[in-house]
This record gives structure tokens, sequence and C-alpha cells, in this order.
């Protein structure tokens, strides 16, 4: 079996295990990468963490993302990734895993996995939400045990440069702009900090991903990053970096800082950003 599994994931049901690994070796015989799964099942005290932590009762001024109800009262979504309502997330069934670059987005071999998924009773069902990434099987869960023993191609983990790209975005002006690309964050890279070297550092593949400008929010968009938190001006490429409120070149835009940013209530430092980040809440 070559489904993997890293950060700890896990799949204790073996219907749902045996599933995605039968889809993985399929995949792997057309000469696709195997699947590797970094979030699995769920436990409740983790689906509870995690609801408490991307949904508030009281947004304030935070971006707000969605609603959802639960206990008789409206959510907010204060975190650009969803999270199921507690008791009723497929991660808490055994059903549902979060997988890993290529198939956390539109790619060759996220679509050949759509294909060969209803096979094996799965589909991406994070589709509907904007998490490609998000894939449940719908079968019987089987056996609810231990998986593969330590070492074995179950728990085989995998570097976390799988799940990013080195982009060179295009702008309108044919200038090539330099990033590193990942799930919920965005790092502009600059002269200092030798892209090429980053590139070979941060991508499995060691290549350049080339986006034109136009295309540059649907990339966002499938890593699950905020879509306004770049802009070109005076010709440079400006990431927004949440920890301080300051666009910039060279910066850093990560889902887990804007977080940060918001209980620290960051303060804008400049009429310039203020309107910007202004635009960004309306």
């Amino acid at each position: 079996m070559t489904l993997q599994f890293s950060d700890g994931a896990y799949n204790l049901a073996s219907g749902t295990r045996d599933a995605f690994g039968a889809l993985s070796d399929d995949l792997v015989a057309e000469g696709y990468p195997p699947m590797t799964s970094r979030s699995g099942d769920r436990e409740p005290a983790d689906q509870l963490r995690i609801w408490y932590e991307r949904m508030t009762l009281t947004p304030g001024n935070r971006r707000v993302y969605g609603t959802k109800r639960w206990q008789g009262r409206t959510w907010y979504q204060i975190h650009p990734d969803s999270v199921g309502i507690p008791d009723t997330s497929n991660h808490e069934k055994r059903r549902a895993n979060d997988l890993r670059a290529p198939y956390s987005s539109n790619t060759a071999a996220h679509r050949r996995a759509q294909v060969l998924a209803k096979r094996h009773n799965i589909t991406c069902e994070g589709m509907g939400f904007r998490e490609w990434w998000h894939w449940t099987f719908w079968g019987p869960l089987g056996t609810i045990g231990a998986p593969a023993s330590a070492g074995g191609a179950n728990t085989a983990p995998v570097p976390e440069e799988d799940d990013m790209i080195a982009a060179r975005i295009t702008d309108g002006n044919g200038v090539k702009h330099h990033a590193i690309i990942g799930n919920g964050h965005l790092r502009h890279l600059i002269d200092a900090d030798d892209p090429e070297w980053m590139k070979n550092v941060c991508t499995a593949d060691d290549r350049w991903t080339d986006i034109p400008i136009q295309r540059l929010p649907s990339v966002l968009r499938s890593f699950a990053c905020d879509l306004h938190i770049w802009d070109i001006r005076g010709g440079s490429f400006v990431v927004l970096d949440p920890l301080t409120g300051i666009v910039s070149v060279g910066a850093l835009w990560s889902a887990t800082n804007a977080g940060r940013s918001r209980i620290a209530r960051v303060e804008v430092t400049s009429a310039e950003t203020a309107a910007y980040i202004a635009e960004l809440a309306s």
C-alpha cells in the first residue's frame, strides 16, 4: 500500500485506510505520486479545539469568512479554512483525509484522482467549499483499530516541502516576481533571499511554476490564502504582513499569523496601509 501519513495523521477505520490506499496504488501505477494524508481522523477534543480556533460568537472587527449554527447560536468563521460543526465532521467520523500536494489543488494529478476515486467510493468533498485537499470515503468503515505498525507504508514521513510551489509571477509589464506559496501562506522572495536556493529548499521538484499575475488569485484560493494580501506598487510586488500591518516587499502572509494578529490587535502603521486594510475588510 502506497498511502502515507505525515504530521501525526492516521486512519483507524480499516475501510477508510484501505480505500485511500487502493486509490493511491492506482495513481502510482499510472505514474503519479502516492497520496499523503496530513490530517486524517480527528478525535472529538481535536475537533473542538479547531472549532474554537476558527469560529467565534463575537467577531468584532475581524474578517468573517462565513457563519454556522451550533448549539442554537450563530458562530462566525474568522479563519480562512473551514471547520465542520463538532460531531458532524467527516474527520471525526473517520472518513476523511486532507491530502498533501499534488492532491491539494487543481493539478493534473488531482484531476486524475477524481476519476479514479469513483472506483473506491471516494470523492473530493472539499471542492464544494474551496478545500481541494479534503477527500472523503463513503463506504463501510470496517474495523476500527490501529493502522500499520511504525515503519510500515502507512507511516512513512513526508517532507513539508511537498506542499509548496516556487512561483515565478509575471506582471503586466513582463517583470517576474518570485514567491513561495504553500497551504495558508505566501512568502515574497527578494534578491537577499537567494530565490534559486529557496526554490530548491522549499520544493520537491526544484523548479519554478510560472504564473501570469491574472491567475494568481485562483492559485492563492487553491492554497487557502486570502486573495487580496498582495499588490503591485511602483513596479514592486508587495505582501501584507499581518503581524505588523505593513505591506512591503519580501514579506510573509500566513493564516497562522493572521490569527495571531487579531489576538494581538495589530495597529496599522501608515495611512497607505490603513487604506489597503480597509479595502480588504470591505
